[in-house]
């Protein structure tokens, strides 16, 4: 099993913010604001992540937004915690390469887009054969893309009985939508 997991909300207030760029265009910002102790141990903290770049080969972007909130709540000599994120992700996919076609094609081929035309005839002269060369005219798709919306959350519950007992619960939810194409 993997176990993820979200750090704390700090006891003090607290501002944390990033930004980098990079080659193809990419850029990811980054920021996380913690609330410190409220009153009674409340703590909570809310993060973002937003970030960009164009493909290293090929044409299309890959993006992901990301938002976190985590509050956590102490309960005697435990935690309460709810945790949600939220991620939108749409990516232009690469094409997926075999050893086969990195020879007849080299290792900076993907899809077609934006080149309509080429693609076309790509399948005029795939149609034409009868496509009784199945492997070349699988060698690239129009374009193909990642759309993913999803959502993640839990509360949970530590609480110590004793020295030697201690109750962990967990609640957890996960709603996924999106589409490969």
């Amino acid at each position: 099993a993997i176990q993820f997991l979200s750090g704390a909300p700090a006891s003090e207030f607290a501002v944390d913010a990033a930004q980098s760029f990079g080659s193809d265009s990419a850029n990811r910002t980054f920021a996380r604001i913690d609330s410190g102790e409220l009153g009674a141990g409340t703590r909570l903290y809310l993060a973002v992540a937003d970030s960009s770049m164009a493909k290293w080969k090929g044409e299309g972007d890959q993006d992901v937004r990301m938002y976190n909130f985590k509050l956590a709540q102490p309960v005697g000599e435990g935690e309460l915690t709810f945790f949600y994120n939220n991620s939108d992700r749409a990516e232009t996919d690469y094409q997926d390469l075999s050893k086969d076609i990195v020879a007849r094609r080299g290792r900076d081929w993907d899809n077609w887009y934006p080149n309509w035309t080429d693609a076309v005839a790509a399948a005029d002269a795939c149609n034409a054969s009868g496509q009784s060369d199945a492997i070349a005219c699988d060698d690239a798709y129009w374009n193909a893309s990642g759309l993913r919306q999803d959502d993640l959350g839990y509360v949970a519950l530590a609480l110590p009985f004793g020295e030697a007992f201690e109750l962990d619960a967990n609640v957890y939810m996960h709603r996924n939508e999106g589409q490969g194409l």
